[in-house]
């Protein structure tokens, strides 16, 4: 069987499985921003105000704009790599890596901002992890042909979803594309130890990745998230890497690092 069969009947069960929740949309992103750096030191210093297109207003409080931008400004020294930071307006807790014609962009949720952007060591670690994708080169051709795989996949699961629940299709065809714009778990590894090795060469603690993944853990699985399928390692798992990585370092387990 071919990567891309494995992968077809992967989805085929995915999304099977997903029509008994086909009533639970996932949120949309609302607004997607990129601050200019000038708007960056602004709101270190005061917080940040970000308009979406009803004239709402989004604030970002001076501590997480603080710590997003000093994170921002180390991983693309320790990488080398001169990428884009936008912020979603998003209910969902997630950042993710993603070129955008050409240009390099790592984007952080509103969700995962209020969980975390108060936490130097936690954001240092996502950035670090995001920007890996790239620098690892994951969003490369294997990704775009994984992409290509999946997209004809979730028309045909879409269509059969919705025959058995109306409107399912809705639901399913999206998270079945879902998977298919995931990295794979070694992927997922790799960005995890190089993102790491990066914000700890510039003083962070690695405890800020346990601290992540045990909220994450406490918050329970998002429904898509089935662990068969699922490509990213488990919480657990990177509890405990970052744990053995703060003993080595420092000499001591998350558990018994202050805050």
């Amino acid at each position: 069987m071919t990567a891309s069969h494995r992968l077809l009947a992967a989805c085929l069960v995915l999304g099977l499985a997903l029509v008994g929740c086909a009533g639970e949309k996932e949120s949309p992103i609302r607004a997607m921003w990129q601050p200019p750096p000038g708007w960056w030191q602004a709101a270190a210093r005061d917080g940040g105000a970000l308009q979406r297109r009803d004239g709402t207003i989004y604030r970002l409080d001076r501590d997480a704009a603080r710590n997003l931008a000093v994170a921002r400004d180390e991983i693309a020294r320790a990488s080398g790599l001169d990428f884009a930071l936008l912020i979603a307006d998003w209910d969902q807790v997630n950042a993710f890596a993603d070129d955008d014609r050409g240009r390099q962009i790592v984007v952080f949720s509103t969700a995962l901002i209020r969980m975390i952007g108060r936490d130097q060591d936690a954001v240092s670690y996502v950035m670090g992890h995001e920007v890996a994708h790239h620098k690892l080169g994951h969003n490369g051709e294997t990704r775009t042909d994984r992409e290509r795989a999946t997209w004809v996949a979730s028309q045909v699961i879409g269509n059969i979803a919705g025959m058995i629940v109306p409107f399912s299709g809705y639901v399913v065809g999206p998270a079945v594309t879902g998977v298919g714009r995931s990295f794979t778990r070694d992927e997922e590894r790799d960005a995890d130890a190089l993102g790491l090795e990066w914000a700890t060469k510039n003083g962070r603690d690695p405890c800020g990745a346990y601290r992540l993944s045990a909220a994450l853990a406490r918050g329970g699985k998002d429904p898509f998230d089935l662990p068969f399928l699922s490509t990213h390692p488990g919480h657990e798992e990177r509890m405990a890497s970052a744990d053995a990585l703060s003993l080595r370092l420092r000499g001591r387990r998350c558990a018994d690092a202050p805050r």
